[in-house]
């Protein structure tokens, strides 16, 4: 896993109903290969989850909302809630942990948004964060993981199906499914939370940097 920076520090007031991109630098409306509004990705992979950060340090906005999206090439995919979020509390932090937005090498890759027309536009914005990545061989041992683990529940449920208590009570239907995953060997479920949270769950519980 690894992080790629989104570093849009300079502060900017936003037009209305205008798409902006911001990378290794930025924000800008200039969307042009190899400018610095992109990030170039080094190794193919996925973004597996983002952190972005809006600050508005001059005048708070009205209350639209401002949809937030990574993109990659000529692909995109949105952060957080389809809705968007609005600034006018002197800004957001759009952040999703379930995200698959797969790159190749070479790609680039940025955030863009597109501002609504509001009643009263922000002044002086920064956007800022991070994206968390995986390359291919860490997404096809995580697949491998999850297809044992799958299989490990399956037999564990075929088993307790199966099998008869003391009292002559089935145990079909005594457990619920996170009891039948907590039978798991132990090495399984270190296993995947040693490789699968340092991608995922570190993020939502603040363990990474902030931004």
């Amino acid at each position: 896993m690894y992080l790629l920076p989104i570093n849009g520090l300079t502060e900017f007031n936003p037009a209305d109903a205008t798409e902006y991109f911001v990378g290794a630098a930025g924000p800008g409306t200039d969307d042009l290969t190899g400018t610095a509004r992109v990030v170039r990705a080094t190794l193919a992979g996925i973004v597996v989850a983002a952190t972005i950060h809006v600050q508005v340090n001059g005048d708070l906005p009205s209350s639209e909302n401002v949809i937030m999206q990574v993109g990659a090439n000529a692909n995109r995919e949105t952060i957080s809630s389809a809705g968007g979020l609005n600034w006018s509390g002197g800004g957001s932090t759009y952040s999703d942990q379930v995200m698959s937005l797969a790159f190749s090498n070479n790609n680039t890759l940025r955030v863009v948004f597109t501002t609504p027309t509001w009643v009263t536009n922000p002044t002086q914005v920064i956007v800022w964060g991070h994206l968390f990545c995986t390359n291919n061989d860490e997404e096809t041992a995580f697949a491998l993981q999850d297809t044992n683990i799958a299989n490990n529940d399956s037999d564990i449920s075929g088993i307790l199906a199966g099998s008869i208590l003391d009292n002559g009570v089935s145990y079909a239907g005594q457990l619920t499914a996170e009891e039948i995953r907590s039978l798991r060997s132990p090495d399984i479920n270190l296993q995947r939370s040693v490789n699968r949270s340092l991608v995922k769950g570190r993020v939502g519980a603040g363990q990474y940097p902030n931004g």
